[in-house]
């Protein structure tokens, strides 16, 4: 995720993405090394489930682009409201908010709308969604998987987000 978000904020704003190349590399790499961690130790149990059905669906379809589009103008609307109201505060609650959900359409609004904020605001925001959407996906494991591979995928989250966090408060 941390690169793929590094390469969206790189496409909107070329020299702000350079302040996110270094903790985003680091965050990538600690993914990597726990992830390789975990699966050599055995931490978690197979993946292939003889019962499991995929089919095929074609992730470019209409449907997937109307989708993102509506959540675009929505999450678009929403913040600016939430700046035009709240301000900086606002704009970093509504950051943790959104990464409940999908937190790509919230990026590409805040990186490319006209919000009349500055470079720092929009890292902060970029930082502080990816921080609560790590959180959400620990809080999914919890909900839909095993306690083992919850409390692994917790460690790992938990201590992503905090690092986030962190960054946030210390650097930006």
């Amino acid at each position: 995720m941390y690169l793929r978000i590094l390469l969206l904020v790189a496409a909107f704003m070329p020299m702000a993405s350079l302040h996110l190349l270094l903790p985003f590399s680091v965050l990538s790499a600690l993914v990597a090394v726990y992830a390789w961690w975990v699966r050599r130790i055995g931490a978690l149990p197979p993946t292939e489930d003889p019962e499991v059905v995929l089919q095929d669906r074609n992730p470019l379809e209409l449907n997937s682009a109307l989708i993102f589009a509506v959540m675009f103008v929505t999450v678009s609307l929403i913040t600016k409201a939430v700046l035009s109201r709240f301000h900086d505060l606002g704009l970093r609650m509504l950051s943790f908010l959104v990464g409940a959900s999908d937190i790509v359409p919230f990026i590409v609004s805040v990186l490319q709308g006209n919000l009349g904020i500055a470079s720092t605001q929009v890292l902060q925001a970029v930082i502080i969604a990816t921080a609560s959407n790590n959180l959400m996906k620990a809080a999914y494991v919890f909900a839909f998987g095993n306690r083992r591979t919850a409390a692994y995928t917790a460690y790992g989250m938990g201590a992503l987000a905090l690092l986030s966090f962190v960054y946030v408060a210390a650097v930006l």
